[in-house]
């Protein structure tokens, strides 16, 4: 495992497109549960 000080120099020397990329990822994870949400409340009643 890293420690604090090596986890936080690792993500200072990250790529800048590594973070880009994570970023993306992350928002079309998101996008994915916002689109689920959305479909179960204009959902008929049961």
């Amino acid at each position: 495992m890293f420690s604090e000080t090596e986890r936080i120099e690792h993500h200072l020397s990250e790529e800048p497109i590594e973070r880009i990329r994570r970023l993306v990822e992350f928002m079309r994870e998101n996008q994915r549960w916002l689109d689920a949400f959305n479909a179960y409340c204009n959902s008929p009643a049961p």
